[in-house]
Order: C-alpha cells, then structure tokens, then sequence
C-alpha cells in the first residue's frame, strides 16, 4: 500500500452527505464522519441527533480555524 500525503491512520473527515468516499480512504485507515439521514423517517433518532449536532460543531471549529489561517 502507497502512502497518502494528505492523511494519516486513524484520521477522521466530515464530509457532507453524498460523499461517498469512504471505499477509498479505508486503506489508510481514514474514517468519514457523515451526517445522518433520513431516508423516510420523519425525524432522526436520539443518536443521530447526537451525532449530528457533535459534527456541526466540530465543523464550525473548523471552518473557523480556515478562516483565520486565510485572514479572512
């Protein structure tokens, strides 16, 4: 197995949902963090609301951080 310049084992992405790119990343040990779906439930569960709310905020942080590193 090649290495990947950009991640290392046990890193963790968000992505948004549509994001399929876990299949590739599973060979550097690299798991995607995606929202949860609905798929024809009128609400989430407790656990995915969870999971959710915790991937926003990480994500804000993130987003953040960008910003500052760009000094927008």
């Amino acid at each position: 197995m090649e290495s990947c310049p950009f991640a290392q084992q046990g890193d963790r992405w968000l992505a948004d949902k549509g994001f399929i790119v876990q299949h590739i990343l599973d060979n550097w040990g690299v798991r995607v963090e995606t929202p949860a779906k609905l798929e024809g439930k009128k609400q989430f569960s407790v656990e995915e609301d969870i999971h959710n709310r915790k991937n926003s905020q990480v994500r804000v942080h993130v987003e953040r951080g960008d910003q500052m590193s760009l000094g927008v």
